[in-house]
Protein backbone atom coordinates (compact mmCIF):
# COMPACT_ATOMS: atom_id res chain seq x y z
CA UNK A 1 0.00 0.00 0.00
CA UNK A 2 1.15 3.57 -0.71
CA UNK A 3 1.73 6.10 2.05
CA UNK A 4 -1.11 5.62 4.52
CA UNK A 5 -3.28 8.62 3.83
CA UNK A 6 -6.97 8.39 4.63
CA UNK A 7 -7.80 8.38 0.93
CA UNK A 8 -5.26 5.64 0.14
CA UNK A 9 -6.54 3.47 2.99
CA UNK A 10 -10.15 3.87 1.85
CA UNK A 11 -9.36 3.10 -1.79
CA UNK A 12 -7.20 0.11 -0.91
CA UNK A 13 -9.76 -1.48 1.39
CA UNK A 14 -12.70 -0.71 -0.90
CA UNK A 15 -10.79 -2.58 -3.63
CA UNK A 16 -10.32 -5.51 -1.22
CA UNK A 17 -14.06 -5.60 -0.46
CA UNK A 18 -13.98 -4.41 3.17
CA UNK A 19 -17.48 -3.65 4.49
CA UNK A 20 -18.45 -2.29 7.88
CA UNK A 21 -21.86 -1.97 9.44
CA UNK A 22 -22.56 0.86 11.87
CA UNK A 23 -26.02 0.74 13.44
CA UNK A 24 -27.63 1.58 16.78
CA UNK A 25 -27.27 -1.42 19.11
CA UNK A 26 -30.72 -2.91 19.51
CA UNK A 27 -32.13 -2.60 23.01
CA UNK A 28 -29.86 0.30 24.03
CA UNK A 29 -30.13 4.05 23.77
CA UNK A 30 -26.50 4.97 24.09
CA UNK A 31 -24.47 2.38 22.16
CA UNK A 32 -23.69 1.73 18.53
CA UNK A 33 -22.69 -1.54 16.94
CA UNK A 34 -19.69 -1.55 14.63
CA UNK A 35 -19.64 -4.89 12.84
CA UNK A 36 -17.44 -6.48 10.22
CA UNK A 37 -15.01 -9.28 9.47
CA UNK A 38 -11.26 -9.19 10.11
CA UNK A 39 -10.64 -7.22 6.93
CA UNK A 40 -13.19 -4.60 8.01
CA UNK A 41 -11.51 -4.15 11.39
CA UNK A 42 -8.09 -3.99 9.76
CA UNK A 43 -9.50 -1.21 7.58
CA UNK A 44 -10.81 0.67 10.62
CA UNK A 45 -7.48 0.34 12.42
CA UNK A 46 -5.54 1.67 9.44
CA UNK A 47 -8.13 4.40 8.90
CA UNK A 48 -7.76 5.62 12.49
CA UNK A 49 -3.95 5.58 12.21
CA UNK A 50 -3.96 7.41 8.88
CA UNK A 51 -6.32 10.04 10.28
CA UNK A 52 -4.17 10.49 13.40
CA UNK A 53 -1.07 11.05 11.25
CA UNK A 54 -2.90 13.03 8.58
CA UNK A 55 -2.37 16.59 7.51
CA UNK A 56 -5.75 17.20 5.88
CA UNK A 57 -7.52 18.71 8.87
CA UNK A 58 -8.96 17.48 12.11
CA UNK A 59 -12.21 15.94 10.81
CA UNK A 60 -13.08 12.99 8.63
CA UNK A 61 -16.59 11.90 7.66
CA UNK A 62 -17.46 8.69 5.85
CA UNK A 63 -20.78 6.91 5.70
CA UNK A 64 -23.27 4.86 3.75
CA UNK A 65 -24.75 8.03 2.21
CA UNK A 66 -21.50 10.01 1.97
CA UNK A 67 -17.98 9.63 0.68
CA UNK A 68 -16.70 6.16 1.51
CA UNK A 69 -20.06 4.50 0.97
CA UNK A 70 -18.38 1.57 -0.81
CA UNK A 71 -16.91 0.58 2.58
CA UNK A 72 -20.30 0.23 4.27
CA UNK A 73 -22.65 -2.74 4.14
CA UNK A 74 -26.25 -2.42 2.97
CA UNK A 75 -27.33 -2.82 6.61
CA UNK A 76 -25.33 0.23 7.74
CA UNK A 77 -27.52 3.06 9.01
CA UNK A 78 -24.85 5.34 10.47
CA UNK A 79 -21.56 6.74 9.30
CA UNK A 80 -18.44 7.79 11.18
CA UNK A 81 -17.11 11.23 11.99
CA UNK A 82 -13.55 11.12 13.33
CA UNK A 83 -12.34 14.28 15.05
CA UNK A 84 -8.68 14.60 16.00
CA UNK A 85 -7.65 17.20 18.58
CA UNK A 86 -6.44 19.88 18.63
CA UNK A 87 -9.20 21.18 16.42
CA UNK A 88 -8.34 23.24 13.37
CA UNK A 89 -11.95 23.79 12.29
CA UNK A 90 -13.37 27.14 13.42
CA UNK A 91 -16.96 25.86 13.33
CA UNK A 92 -16.16 22.88 15.55
CA UNK A 93 -14.07 25.06 17.88
CA UNK A 94 -17.00 27.45 18.34
CA UNK A 95 -19.34 24.51 19.04
CA UNK A 96 -16.96 23.07 21.67
CA UNK A 97 -16.50 26.47 23.33
CA UNK A 98 -20.28 26.96 23.51
CA UNK A 99 -20.69 23.51 25.08
CA UNK A 100 -17.98 24.27 27.65
CA UNK A 101 -19.65 27.59 28.59
CA UNK A 102 -23.02 25.86 28.94
CA UNK A 103 -21.50 23.22 31.25
CA UNK A 104 -19.94 25.92 33.44
CA UNK A 105 -23.32 27.68 33.82
CA UNK A 106 -24.94 24.47 35.10
CA UNK A 107 -22.32 23.84 37.80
Amino acid sequence: MKRSTVDNVCVSYADKGAKITVIPLQGTRDLILIEGDRLAFEFLGRLFLAHAKGTNGCGLQIGPKYAGSALFSKKAKLGLYLHCLPCDNDILKAHEEARAKKKQKHK
